[in-house]
């Protein structure tokens, strides 16, 4: 969400999805997705009509991270478990709930994927995701669904090439972030190398 609508809805007035579904509609004239939409799992309901207003893939960023810090894995197991009758069958395994943000930083650790594998366990459809951005974040590639990964991380071909082997999950997604030249990483770099997506990260950040 817009940092400007939050505060509003904090308020009494609240038009946030008003706002998804605008930015949402914008950027699908420009051919673009709107991959990462605030699903918040406290809020299933408003998870359905937030995902009805875009398309799949999804990338959580914070909704499991939340829920775990606040309610430990059997509240998100709840909440996890509840959204499947908010939403159509099959649609839990689109969203990736992203769990690690730069793991190999010490200031963020990497107690959130411990924590999503035990739930995954318990829940098969949880899809999990992590942002990887230093080569030492290659040793939680087996454990994910979806990579991000960005030039820290290294996206020559043959790393890029190593991570795909290294993404033995079913149906695990390689994509690209943040790059330095994000036209060229989104296109021809895209095709010759494989991977399944771009993405430009905080789009609604007043800081980027």
């Amino acid at each position: 969400d817009a940092p400007l609508q939050v505060w509003r809805a904090e308020a009494g007035e609240d038009h946030r999805d008003a706002q998804y579904q605008c930015d949402a509609e914008f950027l699908r004239r420009l051919g673009l997705i709107t991959l990462a939409p605030p699903l918040d799992l406290r809020h299933p309901e408003r998870i359905a009509r937030l995902l009805a207003a875009s398309s799949p893939p999804w990338l959580a960023f914070a909704g499991l991270k939340r829920t775990l810090a606040a309610e430990g894995i059997e509240g998100s197991l709840s909440r996890v478990k509840a959204l499947d009758e908010y939403i159509a069958e099959g649609l839990q395994r689109e969203i990736f709930w992203s769990v690690a943000d730069e793991p190999s930083n010490p200031q963020h650790g990497v107690d959130d994927l411990a924590a999503a594998e035990t739930l995954r366990g318990a829940y098969p459809d949880l899809r999990l995701a992590a942002h990887l951005n230093a080569p030492a974040d290659r040793a939680f590639l087996p454990k994910l669904d979806m990579a991000l990964v960005n030039q820290g991380f290294g996206l020559d071909r043959t790393t890029l090439r190593m991570t795909r082997a290294a993404l033995t999950r079913p149906k695990a997604h390689l994509w690209i972030y943040n790059a330095d030249h994000p036209r060229l990483a989104a296109g021809v770099w895209r095709w010759l190398t494989g991977a399944d997506g771009y993405l430009q990260w905080h789009g609604q950040m007043p800081t980027a």
